[in-house]
């Protein structure tokens, strides 16, 4: 078993589909050990890799936002060509000028905007008259500009918002995240659950088979003896034939279920292994924190929806309303012939330099796209609110229901295995009638038939019995601790 665990490994690896870890090699199947091995097995697993691929897109997501407003550097080049009025010369001048500037500015969720800037200008004043600059003697003038200023908008608390909507959705989405991990593991138990009880029916069908086997010789020679009639022996073979095709109808759905395991895991089940399959009944007294739970996993994640429907809902009500924003600015500048000394006094102490402040008060005056806005947010939030009370109402039925199945099922099972031992008891004092002739061969078989459907019903009972058990645990947010206790 070893060897073949080594094989398989090695096969993958070389393949290049890492898909299970390397305590496989080491762990081979037990009685005790055939579910936590493969469980380890899904562990490793692309099917789950996948899922946790997320949680790095999770954190990735929620960065991006938190760095939304990094600082952002700026570079600009212009060229004009003026003759408009100025105010300041009370006459026309063509000006002819070329600037070069940069600004780095740095906006945030919750204190303004912050710029930075400088600008250099070059100006071509050969048309001006020469009364219009007295202190200027060529035909060219530089200009050095440096500014400070800050922006804040005292009503509008949208990009507020912003960073609370970064928050709640990165908190919905690591419990989408939690809820997908569980999902996935409990289908995982699911589909071992269904091959294992594909399995154990099988071993049922086979041992029954042998069963039919012995009658049909326990018949074939009473009839040789003239003790029984050819009827008896004709039915005998019947039960034979039909046990048969019982076992390869079962053959397609166990071959099926048990490539559903293989394919997750990356590992191939043999015979063998089938034999080492298992199960055990495991009272609920084992189980006693798959029915701890301070809230759903699911209900939780909606109420976050929720919350995140709310937020982006008041960020509307801040868009379409009024705002205010303060603006303050210093800027400082230098004009000189040369441009080196525009430059140096640009940053020197001196009084050419000028404060602002102002006040702009805005009032959106369209409102279509922002009433049609609310109005899918508000019916949204209704349907998230349905939703929540709808799911929790069911959630709660389901673990009731759950809970009272299991107390059921646990009573039915001690009662199906009563049900074997009688049943067992009964074939044996049938077999010993029929060979004294006190019985008939239908009662016989009847008798044997009453034996299969107890193990049957037994069977089937375990696997609703630990259905239901891994349901529950995983409503209740268990699902994990629940596998990794988790023995055959």
């Amino acid at each position: 078993m070893f060897k073949k665990n080594l094989n398989s490994c090695i096969n993958i690896f070389s393949g290049g589909k890492v898909r299970k870890l390397f305590i496989l090699l080491f762990v081979p199947f037990s009685a005790q050990a055939v579910f936590q091995s493969l469980y380890q097995g899904y562990k490793g697993s692309d099917r789950l890799r996948e899922i946790q691929v997320n949680k790095q897109i999770i954190q990735t997501d929620f960065d991006i936002g938190k760095n939304r407003f990094d600082w952002a550097l700026e570079f600009s080049a212009a060229h004009s060509d003026s003759f408009l009025q100025s105010l300041i010369s009370f006459q026309s001048q063509q000006t002819i000028n070329q600037n070069y500037g940069f600004s780095l500015t740095k906006s945030s969720y919750h204190f303004g905007t912050l710029t930075l800037s400088h600008l250099q200008t070059d100006y071509d004043i050969s048309n001006w008259a020469s009364s219009s600059l007295y202190n200027f003697s060529g035909d060219k003038v530089y200009e050095t500009k440096n500014s400070l200023g800050y922006r804040y908008e005292f009503l509008d608390k949208s990009l507020e918002i912003d960073w609370d909507i970064l928050h709640k959705q990165n908190q919905a989405d690591r419990k989408q995240y939690q809820l997908d991990i569980q999902k996935d593991s409990y289908d995982f138990f699911i589909a071992y659950k269904d091959a294992k009880l594909s399995i154990l029916l099988d071993r049922l069908y086979r041992d029954n088979l042998k069963r039919a086997q012995e009658r049909v010789d326990m018949v074939a020679q009473r009839f040789q003896d003239g003790l029984s009639r050819k009827l008896e022996l004709e039915q005998a073979k019947f039960a034979l034939l039909s046990q048969k095709e019982l076992i390869l109808k079962n053959k397609n759905e166990l071959r099926q279920k048990v490539l559903i395991i293989e394919n997750i895991i990356g590992m191939n089940f043999s015979q063998s292994d089938y034999d080492k399959v298992n199960w055990t009944f495991k009272p609920l007294k084992d189980y006693k924190f798959i029915y701890e739970n301070d809230e759903f996993l699911e209900i939780a994640n909606l109420e976050l929806y929720n919350q995140l429907t709310e937020l982006k809902l008041d960020k509307t009500y801040e868009q379409t309303s009024s705002s205010l924003a303060l603006n303050l600015s210093y800027t400082k500048n230098s004009v000189e012939q040369e441009k080196s000394e525009a430059f140096s006094d640009s940053f020197s102490p001196g009084i050419h330099d000028e404060k602002k402040i102002s006040l702009i008060y805005t009032i959106p005056l369209g409102s279509g796209q922002s009433t049609a806005q609310k109005k899918k947010l508000l019916l949204q939030r209704s349907k998230n609110l349905l939703s929540l009370t709808n799911r929790k109402s069911e959630l709660e039925v389901q673990v009731k229901i759950l809970n009272e199945n299991l107390l059921r099922l646990e009573d039915g099972i001690g009662l199906t295995q009563e049900k074997i031992d009688v049943a067992l008891s009964s074939v044996i004092e049938h077999k010993k009638l029929y060979a004294r002739g006190q019985v008939s061969f239908e009662e016989l078989l009847r008798s044997e038939e009453s034996l299969i459907n107890a193990k049957i019903n037994k069977i089937n009972m375990l696997a609703l019995y630990e259905t239901s058990l891994s349901t529950l645990a995983y409503l209740n947010g268990h699902i994990i601790n629940f596998l990794n206790i988790y023995t055959d």
